[in-house]
C-alpha cells in the first residue's frame, strides 16, 4: 500500500497488458514490453505487401483493435517505456511494432531494441538494456539512454549507401547496419550485415545480389554504457 515506485514488465501477450497499464494507471512509473506491440488482428497481413490483398475486418475485430490491442494505448502512454523484440518472430510483427512506437507521445521517454535474426528469444544486448533501464528508472541510477539513431539510405546503381546518425557519437562503442532484399514477411527475412566503409564507423555499403523492388534497412548502436538502441525500420524502393 505504501509502495509508490512501481514498474511493470510484460512478455509476449502480457506486453499488451503492460501497454494498457502504462496508459491508464498513474501508479505505473516505468514499463518494459517484450515482443507484444499490438496489431494481432493484422497477423499475416504484412505492412509492405503490395499484392493488393485486402484485410477484411468484421465489427467484432474492429472493436478488439480499438479497445484491447496494445497500439490503441500507445498514444496515451505516460511512463518511460523500453520495448524489446526479435526481428523474426512469427507471432509479433516486427514491421508494425514501429507503428506502435511512433504513436508514443514525444514527451514520453521511449526506447527500443531488436534481437537481429532471432525468433523466440532476445539476445544478451536486449537483456542488458532491461537491467540498465530498471537501474535508471526504478533505482534512480545515472544511466544515459540515447535517442534512437537516424538512418539515411541512398542507391547508386547496385550499391546502397547507408549513413547512421547516432546520438552522442563519442560514446558509441559499435554500430551495425542490417539489410534485407525485398522479403515482405518479417519472420522470413535473412538480415545481412552491411559492410563498414570510411573511418568514422557510421558509413556502410551493401551491393545488391539480385533483382528486388525494395530493401529493408535498420541499424543498432551499442554504447560504452552497455545500452543498445535500434533505429526505426526503413523500406526503400530499389531502382
Amino acid at each position: 500500500q505504501n509502495v509508490k515506485n512501481i514498474g511493470v514488465i510484460g512478455a509476449r501477450y502480457g506486453a499488451n497488458v503492460a501497454w494498457q497499464l502504462s496508459a491508464i494507471d498513474d501508479r505505473i512509473k516505468r514499463s518494459v514490453m517484450m515482443f507484444g506491440a499490438g496489431w494481432h488482428a493484422y497477423k499475416n497481413h504484412f505492412k509492405y505487401d503490395e499484392s493488393g490483398k485486402e484485410l477484411v475486418l468484421d465489427e467484432e475485430r474492429r472493436r478488439f483493435i480499438a479497445a484491447i490491442e496494445a497500439h490503441a494505448y500507445a498514444q496515451d502512454a505516460k511512463c518511460p517505456i523500453l520495448y524489446l523484440s526479435s526481428t523474426n518472430n512469427e507471432d509479433f510483427d516486427f514491421d508494425r511494432s514501429f507503428d506502435t512506437m511512433l504513436r508514443v507521445p514525444k514527451e514520453t521517454d521511449c526506447f527500443f531494441n531488436y534481437a537481429t535474426g532471432y525468433n523466440e528469444y532476445l539476445d544478451n544486448y536486449c537483456k542488458k538494456d532491461v537491467d540498465l533501464f530498471l537501474k535508471k528508472y526504478l533505482s534512480g541510477k545515472d544511466v544515459y539512454f540515447p535517442k534512437r539513431p537516424n538512418v539515411e539510405v541512398d542507391q547508386d546503381g547496385r550499391y546502397f549507401n547507408v549513413k547512421v546518425h547516432p546520438d552522442r557519437e563519442n560514446d558509441v562503442l559499435e554500430c551495425k547496419v542490417f539489410l534485407n532484399e525485398g522479403v515482405v514477411a518479417p519472420a522470413l527475412r535473412n538480415w545481412t550485415p552491411c559492410e563498414l566503409v570510411g573511418d568514422d564507423g557510421f558509413d556502410f555499403e551493401y551491393v545488391l545480389s539480385g533483382a528486388t523492388s525494395k530493401v529493408f534497412v535498420f541499424a543498432t548502436v551499442r554504447y560504452k554504457s552497455g545500452v543498445t538502441v535500434a533505429s526505426k525500420l526503413i523500406c526503400k524502393k530499389a531502382t
